[in-house]
């Protein structure tokens, strides 16, 4: 246990943490190996291509290790967010965000997550953050007003989006607010 003394000298040693790392999968330590898995992530963030893969499977690891190992659900959705902003555009990663908010009832996080990407992401991809975000606020939160809101963003931006128009006017409907109507 010699690589438990340099950690404790060197908390983010990378040789350390994987020495340790199948001791600590046999031994079942969940919250140390959650440690191990949170230093090599961090030892690979910002940099390459490979490394990003690396990174995300690390932070796979974290989610499912807290969900099912520590039944620790806010750290486990803690990582599927990070995940996700590692790689907002990676299909598997919104599934295992989304995914981890189903088991963890942690849906405004998702919202919210979506909503910090809406700024910087392409046109297409705003599109179906708000979209996305407006269905979870209608249906599994039951904030209408916040789907209302990101619909009229989208037809804001595009005010041709037969869809969104048609996905506001029902919640528009639901909610008894003919006046406001198009």
């Amino acid at each position: 246990r010699n690589y438990e003394r340099v950690l404790s000298v060197r908390p983010r040693d990378d040789r350390a943490a994987r020495a340790l790392l199948p001791i600590y999968e046999k031994e079942e330590k969940w919250t140390r190996l959650a440690v191990l898995y949170e230093v090599l992530a961090a030892n690979l963030k910002d940099k390459g291509e490979t490394e990003s893969r690396e990174r995300l499977d690390l932070l796979e690891r974290l989610r499912m290790l807290a969900l099912e190992r520590m039944h620790e659900p806010d750290a486990a959705m803690r990582w599927a967010i990070e995940a996700f902003r590692a790689a907002p555009t990676d299909a598997a990663v919104r599934a295992a965000l989304e995914a981890t908010a189903d088991k963890t009832t942690q849906w405004a996080r998702v919202v919210e997550a979506y909503g910090e990407r809406t700024p910087t992401a392409p046109a297409a991809e705003k599109r179906g953050l708000r979209m996305r975000s407006a269905e979870i606020a209608s249906q599994k939160l039951g904030l209408v007003d916040v789907a209302v809101r990101e619909l009229r963003a989208i037809i804001e931006a595009d005010p041709g989006d037969a869809a969104a128009a048609r996905e506001l006017d029902r919640h528009l409907r639901q909610g008894a607010r003919h006046g406001e109507l198009r």
